[in-house]
Order: structure tokens, then sequence, then C-alpha cells
């Protein structure tokens, strides 16, 4: 069957399956002849497994009532040229003179130095337009001579505290975590890492490399600001997002893994 054009401000979608609300999509495919690409202005609906269906632009879409956003299948992102088919009123969200004064900062780093520096350099650059004078630097134990190189430099212009994962030396057995030859048997301690920069009085905390899982409990537990310095990903050199540029990789990326066999 051959895809029906777009007609003025309806869209006209082939579906494999589509799956309840807009953007929550299995398997969908796009085949527009002719006319006005519909991007995001498209309003889905609970359709089943309809061939061929129609569905009116919109100017705004709801973020309530359980619907899922799905910028990652738009193919023209209109909100970069502000005109988003997501309407909000998030200007209110940085009310807050701090919060302002962050996005703000970001955006000044961003523009000014644009591909010029490193994230490191920009961490550093971000942290004096702010104002910081003090720096915390959480970090996986595995990294400490990373850890030390990077306080080494901060200490040239900022206080520097540091904190390793291993900190308060919590047994794994008090949590039946398991046990393995290859590991220490002393657990990580991310909350008591956002707890230890807070009382150091941090400005910035920046992380090194904590593991997955326990990078977010320091996200939520942090009463400062955080920034990611390193993402840990011991197969490859801490460059994650290498797994989804290279094919070889990328291919294997939905396989169940094997667990590592005990010694």
């Amino acid at each position: 069957m051959k895809p029906r054009p777009v007609h003025g401000s309806v869209a006209i979608i082939d579906v494999d399956t589509f799956i309840c609300s807009y953007y929550n999509v299995s398997r969908l495919r796009r085949r527009v002849c002719s006319g006005e690409r519909p991007g995001l202005q498209t309003r889905w609906g609970s359709v089943g497994r309809s061939r061929w269906v129609r569905f009116p632009h919109a100017s705004a879409i709801s973020l309530s009532g359980g619907d899922t956003l799905r910028c990652d299948m738009c193919p023209d992102k209109p909100c970069r040229n502000g005109d988003p088919c997501v309407q909000t009123d998030s200007e209110k969200l940085y009310v807050e003179p701090e919060d302002r004064k962050i996005l703000v900062t970001a955006a000044e780093v961003e523009a000014r130095y644009y591909g010029l520096l490193t994230r490191f350099e920009e961490i550093m650059e971000f942290s004096r337009r702010m104002g910081y004078r003090k720096i915390g630097i959480a970090f996986c134990i595995g990294m400490s001579e990373e850890a030390r190189t990077a306080a080494e430099i901060l200490e040239s212009e900022f206080e520097v505290a540091t904190v390793c994962c291993k900190v308060g030396g919590m047994p794994k057995e008090h949590f039946s975590m398991p046990l393995r030859t290859w590991l220490g048997k002393t657990s990580c301690n991310p909350i008591e890492q956002a707890r230890f920069l807070e009382s150091e009085n941090c400005d910035l905390a920046v992380v090194m490399g904590l593991c997955v899982g326990h990078d977010s409990l320091f996200y939520k537990w942090s009463n400062i600001p955080v920034t990611t310095f390193v993402a840990k990903d011991r197969k490859l050199a801490h460059n994650p997002v290498a797994a989804l540029y290279c094919p070889y990789l990328r291919n294997n990326l939905s396989r169940k893994p094997v667990e590592r066999p005990e010694d």
C-alpha cells in the first residue's frame, strides 16, 4: 500500500503498532509523501492497530494524564525555534535567584566557549562565573588518582574537599550484598558522600565515577548543586556513549548480559 500524503493540518501516518497515548509507540513508521511534516505538532491518540490514521495538529499537548513524551522520535524539534508542541509555564520554575543564576551562567559558558573547552574546563569556568569558593569531589575509590589530579588543578583557584565512595566503611554483609573475590567487602556510601560535602560547605559537588545507582542516591540526597565530570564505564574507559556510536557494541545492547562467574 502506498503512503498517503499530508493534507493541510492533518497528518496521515502508517502505523505498525500504536500503543495508547501520544508518543508511546512501538515500531512506528512514518511515510509522508508530500506536504508539511507533522513532527511533534501532531496529537497522538489511542488507535489500536489501525493502519492509516488521521490526527489533527495540536498547538498544545497536556503533560498530565499518564501520557509519555517521546522527543527522541521527533525529526524536527520545533521547540528549538520557539514553536513548542508542549505549551508550558516553565519560566515560573526559575523564580528562585540561585536557580535562575545557574540557568543563565550555564548558557553563558555554552555561548562563549562552545566547542573550545573540555568538560573539566567548563566546570571551572562555570564555577568562576557563579562565584563559587569551594568545590567538593565525590569519587569512586577506583578513581583515586584521577580525583587527586583534579583536586590539585582545582586548588589553584578554589578550596577543595574530597570524599571517596567507601567513606564510613560500611560492611556489605550488613546489607546482604553479594560478595566477590574481585571486589572489597566494604559497601559504597553515596548518601554519606552527599552529606559530607554539604557539611564541608561546598558550593558545588563534582561526581567522578560513582556506580550506576549509587550516583542516583548521591543526586537524590545532595542539597547542593551537582555536576558530573566522569560517568563510570569500566569496559569503555569511562566513555559510555561509545556503546551507541559503535555498531559492534550497539547491536548487542538489548542482549541479556551473562554474569561474571565466581572464582
